[in-house]
Order: structure tokens, then sequence, then C-alpha cells
């Protein structure tokens, strides 16, 4: 390569990773044989340069440094198929016709036009279509019979039988891979079908793994599942509404670690499992807290039962506390060391980093909405969520605020704010709680009736949770028989009441 050539490359680098906002802007790109010819207009006057670049698929120009000649020119010829330069002409527009190379690669490719004189990168997205590769791949595919043979021809082929297919295939990890390239060699015939479809359905696992938990029961609901038989649906719809909840719950944890439709199939097998045997799981641990209607099972919890049961009734499921390393700033709290270091086994509560709990910190809102949605496995349709100012839709917290409001048990504290970041206070706590366990229909114990010297300082509204948790030793008051509705509470004794709800 001439000391020219490599100047020139240098410079197309510098420039085209310089100038990182693109615009669709009036660019055309019309594809026929090796040909892609590449037109628009612009405000510029005649004779400004125009640089056209021909990026190839999954590639991107302005990852490309130019601290190392070498290295830039190589990194640059794998990533870009075509650079020219041209004229801005007397009609104010520009035209090129840039020729693939009769061994090019099928697929997606964008053409990036930067005008002298314009701030801003013109680019556009269009497909270019190798009938040469094309045939030839059509014809080789049916030489793939067993899974190294196949592997090695769709990392070569793939875009050519398949354009759509073959981008995505590039992207794929190694396991999403060793699906498709099993489904292909193991295929008798029409072998370039079954490889866009197995593509398709690593696509589907992948899209069902975005889902929230609201999102995800309701395509369930829907009952077509990529690897899942219509029979595991059918048994999903037997469940009564809480079950399903339920369900939902410990599919959605059990999704994070699925690649594939056969993975997805096994994590509804066995939340089916799970739920069917009143586990209600999702959150590891030793069961507890499953929130559902089924007494049947460890997983029930012993502060609460069946509607219907009858006050007093004996505990039969005792739930052992898993073990947990535990934090270590737990010394001013004691009396909150077990139910902090169960729950953060079960992944209801986490601590603040440098493995500190901190106890004595007072339980945000937000986190306590998040305490009580993973310890019951609530899972709500996402509604007004979205309407407030304060919860970027990044925010940790975003989906819990999406599932409490979507289940009716929390609400913001004004039409536009949620209140994130604030202190919640001991009769807030009690009447989420409240209404998320009338949700889940199922009914607290009553083990004692509990009065306060304080209640009538307690709000209105939280009266009646007040009373049912108290009376469930869910809560309990200050010890000196008053309950102060309005301190807030720390993350100690939000951890403790949730606590005595599973496991006491």
């Amino acid at each position: 390569m001439s000391k020219l050539t490599k100047l020139t490359l240098i410079c197309c680098i510098i420039l085209f990773a310089t100038f990182a906002v693109h615009a669709e802007g009036d660019l055309n790109v019309d594809v026929s044989g090796y040909n892609a010819t590449v037109s628009g207009s612009t405000k510029c006057s005649e004779g400004s340069n125009v640089t056209v670049m021909i990026v190839r698929p999954g590639k991107d120009i302005s990852s490309v440094k130019s601290d190392s000649e070498a290295n830039s020119v190589s990194l640059f010829n794998n990533n870009v198929s075509c650079v020219v330069q041209t004229l801005v002409d007397a009609d104010n527009g520009f035209r090129y016709i840039c020729r693939f190379d009769e061994n090019e690669k099928s697929g997606k490719y964008t053409a990036r036009v930067k005008i002298s004189g314009e701030t801003q990168l013109h680019e556009t997205e269009f497909t270019f279509v190798n009938e040469k590769r094309k045939t030839e791949a059509e014809a080789k595919i049916n030489d793939c019979t067993d899974k190294s043979k196949t592997e090695a021809f769709l990392s070569e082929y793939a875009s050519d039988i398949d354009v759509d297919a073959g981008g995505s295939y590039d992207d794929f990890s190694k396991t999403e891979r060793a699906y498709v390239t099993g489904k292909v060699a193991g295929a008798k015939e029409d072998k370039v079908t079954v490889f866009g479809e197995s593509v398709e359905e690593i696509n589907d696992v992948r899209d069902i793994k975005k889902l929230d938990r609201s999102a995800l029961k309701d395509f369930v609901d829907k009952g077509d599942i990529v690897g899942v038989d219509n029979s595991l649906v059918s048994d999903y719809n037997t469940l009564s509404k809480t079950k399903q909840n339920n369900f939902a719950a410990t599919f959605y944890n059990s999704l994070k670690t699925a690649s594939t439709p056969d993975d997805v199939e096994k994590a509804f097998k066995d939340a089916l499992e799970d739920t069917k045997e009143g586990s209600g799981g999702g959150s590891g641990g030793s069961g507890g807290g499953s929130g559902g209607k089924s007494s049947s099972g460890g997983g029930v919890s012993s502060s609460f039962a069946v509607s219907g049961t009858t006050e007093d009734t004996e505990r039969p499921y005792i739930i052992e506390p898993p073990e947990n390393e535990g934090f270590i700033d737990m010394d001013s709290a004691p009396w909150a060391i077990t139910a902090v270091q169960t729950l953060a086994d079960r992944g209801i509560v986490k601590g603040r980093g440098n493995n500190m709990f901190c106890p004595q910190d007072n339980v945000t809102r937000e986190e306590f909405l998040k305490m009580v949605i993973e310890s019951l496995n609530m899972v709500g349709v996402p509604e007004q969520a979205l309407k407030f100012t304060d919860i970027p839709s990044d925010a940790w917290y975003a989906s819990y605020v999406e599932t409490g409001v979507g289940c009716g048990i929390i609400k913001g504290i004004s039409e536009t704010e949620f209140g994130t970041g604030q202190p919640i206070t001991r009769q807030d706590m009690a009447t989420i709680l409240h209404r998320a366990i009338k949700y889940c229909e199922v009914s607290l114990y009553k083990v004692t009736d509990n009065t306060f010297t304080d209640e009538d300082n307690i709000a209105e509204y939280a009266k009646e949770a007040v009373v049912a948790l108290a009376g469930a030793k869910v809560i309990n008051g200050m010890g000196d028989g008053t309950f102060m509705p309005e301190k807030t509470s720390t993350r100690a004794e939000a951890a403790v009441m949730l606590y005595n709800l599973l496991y006491k």
C-alpha cells in the first residue's frame, strides 16, 4: 500500500470518527448487481467535497482510532467496503457508484456521507445481496450434515442465504449459535428455511427476556411462547389468578439464564411445578412468601393463610430461615440480624456496598415497595408509573413502581410525583403491606387484640392495616404502648416487619 493511499485512509478515519452526530438527511442508495449508487442533495455550493463510505454489516467506523497507523488501516479495511470522494454538482446534488467486490458478503450495509461545510453526517442503511454467493451458499448448505461443518458454513455464508437472519446470527453468543447449527445440521430438507426459523426463535427468546414481570405475565396469558408446548400452557391456564402471579415471578427469575427455546421450556416447566407444589418460588432461599391461596407445601408463610381460615389456627408451616454470611454493620440492630440476613439470602433486601446494610438508615418509599413486591412475588399491570416526573425510566426501582401502581398498593405523593427518596412512615408501611396482602388474596392469622395508646393519631386510611398487622404480630409497638404512626422507619425495622410476615 502506497504512502498516499495510507494517508487517504487515515484522513477518512479521522473524518468519520470525529463527527459522531448522524442524520438521515436526503440520501438514497440504489443497488443493481454489484453496484450501489449513492445520491443525495445538499445546500452546500457546487464543487464542495463529498466523501462517501460504505460500512460493512455490524461494523462501526467511529470506533477506529488513528493513534496507530498500521492498526487503523487494518481496522479500516476490515470495517469498510468502499470509500471514495466526489463533488457537489451544479444542481446541489451528488452521485457516485460504489462497486462491491465479487466476494463481498450479502448483508445490511450502511452508506455514510460527509459533505465539506456541513457539521453532520448523512447515513442510511441498505441491503446488498451477492447473487453469486447466495447461489453458492444454497448449494453448499445441503452438505451441512454435522454441527462442525454447519458452524463453519454459517460463519461464512449466514447472511448470503438469509440477509436478515444472517445479521442476527453474527451477533449471537456461542450457545445461541450452537442451537441454530444443531437445528440446521439435523434438518433433512429445506435447511435454508430451518436456518431462518431457528434464528427467529433465538430472537424470540431474547425478546421474552427483555420483558418486565408484568409484561411477561401478559405475554404468557396469550399462550404463544417459543419452545413451550401447548399442554404446558394449558396447565398454566388452570391456575388461580394468584398462582399465575406467583408463576410469573418464578418464570421471570428463571429466564435470566435462558439462551435457547429449550431453556425457556425448562424454565416454564420448573416454574409450573414450583407453583403447583405451593412454593411460589422465585427469590431463592428456602421457600417462603408465596402470597398465594394454596396452603400446601413448605412455601406458605406461617403468618398468613388461605382466606376463610379461623383465628388462632395452629401454624403448621414453619419455614427454617436460610443461612447467610451476613453484613458487618448489624451491631447497632442485633434484634434485626436474623431478619436482615434471611431476607438478603432471598434477594428481598440488599446492602449498600462494602458488605454494609446500614440498618439505622431510613428506608425510602421505593426501597420498601421493592421489598414488599419481592416478598410476595407480586406481578401487576403497569399503568400510571410513567407519569411520575421523579422516576427516570432506567431507574432500578421503575419497574417496582409500575408493579405497585398497577396492583393498586401505592400511589404517588401527587399526580406527578412518586416521592422518590423520601423516608416512609410506619403507618404508610403498614398500609402498603396490607394492600399487598389483600391483592394476593390471603388472610392474616389473628393472634392477639393489640391496641396502642396513640391509636387516635393513626390516619384513617391506615387504621385497618395497623389493626390487622398488629393482630397478626407482623408489626409491633414501640415498647411504651405507642405505635408512633408518623415516625419514619429504618431499614432494619422494615426488614423485621416482612420477616414477621414470612417466617414467624
